[in-house]
């Protein structure tokens, strides 16, 4: 009987739609975040700067501030599993899991506002790994 992860590697269609699934949540997490008002800020700043050569440094900034907050969704996690406790919003959750959801929130949103095809991405990574040896040749 085949394990669910080959069926995956096998299937172009589970793939496809994998993909499709992620680049919507994407989507959809990116959508939240402007709802929320988190996605008026560069506009703001760009509106202040006006025309300037800062273009793409400014897109270059905003985009490591971004990282840097989804690596704190992680040492947010890292803390969960020092601290053990049910998160205070959602109780019947650990916050462990809670910040590493928050992390795919802010991932998410990172290549929603950006269009990024992350669905496949991701999926052509997975098949990637799939194809390299036991922990990548790195000995046990």
């Amino acid at each position: 009987m085949k394990t669910e992860l080959e069926i995956f590697l096998e299937s172009t269609t589970e793939q496809t739609e994998m993909a499709r699934m992620l680049n919507k949540f994407s989507r959809l997490c990116a959508a939240q975040a402007q709802r929320s008002g988190f996605g008026d800020e560069p506009a703001k700043i760009h509106g202040i700067l006006g025309p300037t050569p800062l273009g793409d440094w400014f897109a270059s900034c905003e985009l490591q501030a971004e990282l840097a907050r989804i690596g704190s969704e992680i040492g947010e996690a890292i803390e969960g599993i020092r601290k053990p406790h049910l998160d205070t919003h959602l109780p019947q959750h650990s916050n462990f899991l809670v910040e590493l959801g928050d992390t795919l929130i802010r991932i998410g949103d990172t290549t929603g506002r950006r269009t990024l095809p992350i669905g496949e991405a991701t999926v052509a990574k997975m098949v990637y790994n799939a194809s390299r040896p036991k922990k990548h040749g790195k000995g046990s």
